[in-house]
């Protein structure tokens, strides 16, 4: 499958927002990529999930179960918003790139109420 960069998010055949244009104050080799499943409400292990990570991780968002999409309501300053596209049933996986210190927050908009989202702390 052909990957692009796309500002700052790493998109796998969808269209994607960016996530921001600062370059990461860690190198590319210390970098982790964070899975998160999308399932059962969920991104990840849990509903309202919290997370840390470091400048230059990324999120890997792959759609397991479920009709969903990911949303970024919360983001640094000068960075803009993730956005996955329309809630749909199975697509390729939605890689975000942090970019900047700060608070994100990601939901699935359909499941939002049902605590259907992601908190990551980027330090």
């Amino acid at each position: 499958m052909k990957k692009a960069v796309i500002g700052g998010v790493v998109a796998a055949g969808i269209a994607a927002g960016a996530i921001g244009l600062a370059a990461p104050a860690q190198s590319a080799s210390n970098a982790k990529t964070i899975p998160l499943t999308v399932k059962n409400f969920k991104f990840g292990a849990k509903t309202n999930n919290v997370l840390k990570a470091k400048v230059g991780d990324s999120l890997k968002f792959t759609w397991v179960q479920g009709q969903h999409n990911v949303v970024g309501i919360t983001h640094p300053s000068g960075t803009t918003k993730a956005n996955s596209g329309a809630p749909k049933t199975g697509r390729a996986p939605f890689t975000v790139k942090l970019t900047k210190k700060g608070k994100y927050i990601f939901i699935c908009t359909p499941h939002q109420a049902l605590g259907m989202k992601v908190t990551v702390t980027v330090s």
